[in-house]
């Protein structure tokens, strides 16, 4: 965890000269807004590949309108903008929530094409947390919330038990793994 003492940025200009001087690589440098310029990257470093991509929700909402992108492996990529600008809606498209609506845009996860791979396979490589999380906790019981991503990956029964022990010694959850997850405290709540 960080903190931030700065004034929250409001746009992304704000964002970009508030977190470029924060930026820094492994080694401690100081990474420049340049970093990518003139750098030819292998075809392996990429990693998600959006391709004019366009999303309308019915007849009414045009949400994205041919986007495009690259994002390369190891990198941090913050997707910023103004509400309603389309941040959740391309970000539904890269773990194949949604599909672009126009037959020519692509998503490739890895070289997976997300419109064309099944989610027990997609979520090996791509996955989507949510900003509240209480938006993704709705298993009845603790226990349940852990183990639900482990069933959907067809993890042995065995083997769900060994590591569903292993999150509830690791996170201090023994006295709750019966409990409904909402009735956790918020703290609680965001280790299960």
């Amino acid at each position: 965890r960080g903190s931030w003492e700065d004034p929250l940025p409001f746009t992304v200009n704000e964002a970009a000269a508030a977190l470029q001087p924060k930026l820094r690589s492994a080694d401690g440098a100081t990474i420049s807004p340049e970093i990518g310029a003139g750098v030819s990257r292998r075809v392996n470093d990429l990693i998600v590949d959006v391709q004019t991509i366009e999303h309308n929700y019915g007849d009414e909402v045009r949400a994205l309108k041919t986007v495009s992108a690259q994002f390369q492996r190891g990198e941090t990529t913050a997707i910023i903008g103004q509400n309603g600008s389309g941040k959740s809606t391309l970000a539904f498209h890269l773990v194949g929530i949604l599909h672009p609506t126009n037959p020519e845009g692509r998503v490739l996860v890895d070289g997976l094409d997300v419109r064309k791979t099944p989610l027990r396979e997609l979520i090996q490589h791509v996955n989507y947390v949510f900003q509240n999380p209480d938006d993704q906790l709705f298993q009845e019981t603790v226990a349940g919330e852990i183990e639900y991503g482990l069933k959907n990956l067809g993890i042995p029964s065995e083997e769900r038990k060994r590591r569903l022990e292993w999150a509830v010694d690791r996170f201090g959850l023994q006295s709750y793994v019966d409990l409904p997850p909402k009735s956790l405290s918020r703290g609680l709540r965001t280790k299960t």
